[in-house]
């Protein structure tokens, strides 16, 4: 089971570069007696004012380097500690208060910022529509090597624990497909909410899987439900399923194009998907992802699980990903770029590749992290979580 970050998370809107560029002629060599050119020490009242590395030196207000120090107090205005020197702080660098900052910047929640306004957002709580696969060939067996239980059963043993597990936290739904024992697009049986996964694994008991495959019709009806066009939170469709399209005719669009669809509209839907079992078709559920927004790295793009353990891995790794890993800001960010993010002071990079760090998604407002910066979150090792975004430096016209 996945633990979910419970610190609340602190967004500085408006952090900058350095005030000042500074000035040349400071005391190199940190003991005030001036330049190397001999020229008496600039005086300062903030880091910002001398530049070339140096900090404003308490001891008569002057630059310097290599001022030695155990606290940041014997740094000045705008100076920080190493441990053994006194440095410049930086943008989004570590404060105790506006002092600690460079000119112009504030200290807000324990960062360097310029007019810094901080604010506070949860980690997202997800709504997902578990969209089923009941078709016959789910009553195949399950367990390679020549097993005897179905993948019917492994699939919904996964998800009564997934529901076990989550359903306190994640505003479960169910649409299994087909509706009928043929083709008929699949029908939402329990609607996305609250608590309910306790009706879900009561629908899914009194179900059978004996249907074709109406992967397009099922995805395409769900542009019209209501219970994914929640704008007071991010919405997803859990696709599993063990084959591939098998309803739709030579000239009938593919099933990617509905979700596709579901991505576009507003708020937006992502698709996450399970192949199980090696029946499925890789390209059709490769498409699939890419089109719903959540495309793997490397060359499978989507979930596949070829046994039990594998099925109930894919489920906790999703599950995981939108729990505990995206996370919704209330203002958007006029330049992506600009956006600095921290885990317990360490810098995290935007990774548009997925593979590990941040990216940010406008068409939801949330920030999703991937590969190692995810598992720290989902491990419960990291306490505080920052994202600062950046203003231009007031000297550069």
């Amino acid at each position: 089971m996945r633990t979910l970050l419970a610190t609340m998370i602190t967004i500085v809107i408006g952090a900058c570069g350095p005030s000042g560029g500074g000035m040349s002629g400071g005391d190199d060599d940190g003991d005030g007696s001036g330049g190397s050119d001999g020229a008496p020490p600039l005086t300062c009242t903030n880091a910002s004012d001398c530049g070339g590395g140096q900090v404003c030196n308490p001891d008569g207000n002057h630059c310097a380097s290599d001022v030695p120090c155990s606290t940041a107090d014997q740094c000045g205005n705008g100076g920080v500690c190493n441990g053994t020197s006194c440095e410049p702080n930086t943008s989004g660098g570590n404060c105790v208060g506006d002092e600690s900052c460079l000119a112009g910047e504030t200290c807000t929640d324990g960062h360097c910022g310029c007019n810094g306004v901080a604010f506070q957002a949860e980690p997202v709580v997800p709504n997902i529509l578990i969209v089923f696969d009941r078709s016959n060939s789910m009553n195949q067996d399950g367990e390679p090597g020549g097993g005897t239980t179905s993948k019917w059963t492994l699939a919904t043993a996964a998800l009564n624990q997934l529901l076990d597990d989550h359903g306190s936290n994640v505003r479960f739904g169910l649409d299994m497909f087909a509706a009928n024992n043929d083709c008929a697009a699949g029908s939402v049986n329990v609607g996305v909410g609250d608590n309910t996964a306790g009706m879900i694994s009561d629908a899914i008991a009194d179900a059978s899987a004996a249907s074709n495959t109406p992967i397009r019709s099922t995805m395409s009806a769900l542009r019209n439900y209501a219970g994914l066009k929640d704008t007071s939170h991010s919405n997803y469709v859990l696709l599993i399923t063990d084959g591939e399209e098998s309803c739709s005719g030579i000239f009938d669009d593919p099933p990617s194009t509905p979700v596709q669809q579901l991505r576009n509209q507003n708020p937006s839907v992502k698709t996450f998907v399970v192949g199980f079992g090696s029946g499925v078709s890789a390209g059709q559920l490769n498409d699939i992802a890419v089109k719903g927004g959540t495309a793997r790295a490397g060359s499978t793009k989507y979930y596949q699980a070829n046994d039990a353990a594998q099925l109930s891995n894919a489920l906790d790794t999703i599950i995981g990903t939108v729990l505990s890993c995206s996370y919704t800001l209330d203002q958007v960010p006029e330049d992506v770029s600009e956006l600095y993010v921290y885990q317990d002071d360490a810098p995290i990079s935007q990774d548009t590749t997925h593979a590990n760090g941040w990216d940010y998604d406008p068409a939801t407002g949330e920030i999703t992290f991937y590969g190692a910066a995810c598992d720290a979150l989902e491990s419960g090792s990291v306490t505080d979580l920052s994202i600062v975004y950046g203003c231009p430096n007031p000297d550069v016209e």
